[in-house]
């Protein structure tokens, strides 16, 4: 028959190896554990700690205020509008986009300044007379109809 084994497991003092460990830190980690003293310390300066811990404390009435401000009909709507507008501009060229913001100022400018603006008939001229503007033109002709027909199909 077999003899069993003595078996003693070292004693395991956890403070005295976690004292040894934290002097080991403090050596290899120096530099970084004086920047996030001085980082805690202008933290505290600031009282952004003590906010914080208020918000810590105070985490459920924070998230029912959150879920009942996102939870209204107007912001669900803003959010799918959001994503709306973010695939759109996702689909156009940046180029294009530069383009147009870049054409924007001048309008305004014209739009907000106070001498008299030209007539009607000489603004539809001026536009339609110009061969580089029919593109434009076209593409909002194939825009106000695609506007049309949305309107038919969605039984407006």
């Amino acid at each position: 028959m077999a003899n069993p084994i003595p078996f003693q497991p070292r004693s395991f003092d956890e403070p005295a190896d976690l004292r040894l460990r934290l002097q080991a830190a403090r050596i290899d980690h120096g530099e970084a554990l004086l920047s996030a003293y001085q980082l805690l310390q202008g933290m505290q300066d600031q009282g952004l700690l003590d906010m914080i811990r208020g918000g810590v404390g105070a985490r459920d009435g924070v998230k029912k205020m959150a879920v009942e401000a996102v939870n209204t009909p107007k912001a669900i709507r803003g959010m799918r509008n959001l994503l709306v507008l973010v695939n759109t501009l996702g689909e156009i060229d940046p180029n294009q986009l530069k383009a147009l913001t870049q054409a924007l100022p001048p309008a305004i400018e014209q739009l907000t300044t106070p001498e008299k603006p030209s007539g009607l008939w000489q603004s539809l001229r001026s536009l339609l007379g110009r061969r580089r503007w029919q593109r434009p033109i076209a593409a909002l002709a194939v825009f106000f109809r695609s506007l049309d027909t949305r309107s038919v199909s969605s039984g407006e």
